[in-house]
């Protein structure tokens, strides 16, 4: 999640190269995180997935990607949540629980490995999509 919007700061700056390519390849933008980019468009992981659900061997690769972008998120969201609530209350002026934040952190590095499981499977998968279809 947190680097999606990072990849979207990136993407929004190059916007106008990524344009010009209209070929029916995906392309693999590597910048903050990864991206993928079909036509101009940032493909989110279902993108992909409806992108090339006829190519059954890409397909299913997608799709244990998917599931580890599934898991990388919810880690993340939860872990994000954790930190912030003691941040929301040591704002207001109670007492934060540590604790939490800490537990939170731990969830977020837990993430990591999932989601660098996802770009590792959704690029060898948009790679052998692009070489499928003889690019």
């Amino acid at each position: 999640m947190r680097t999606l919007i990072l990849i979207y700061l990136f993407l929004i700056t190059n916007l106008f190269s990524f344009a010009q390519n209209q070929r029916d390849t995906i392309e693999v933008v590597k910048g903050f995180g990864t991206a993928y980019v079909f036509k101009g468009k940032l493909m989110s992981p279902r993108d992909l997935l409806d992108l090339t659900q006829d190519n059954t061997a890409v397909y299913k690769e997608l799709k244990s990607a998917k599931t580890n972008s599934d898991i990388a998120n919810v880690l993340g969201i939860a872990g994000g949540f954790l930190i912030g609530l003691p941040l929301g209350s040591a704002l207001v002026g109670e007492e934060p629980n540590w604790a939490l934040a800490g537990v939170g952190a731990g969830l977020i590095v837990v993430s990591i490995p999932f989601d660098v499981a996802f770009n590792k499977r959704a690029t060898k998968a948009v790679r052998k999509y692009n070489s499928d279809i003889g690019n």
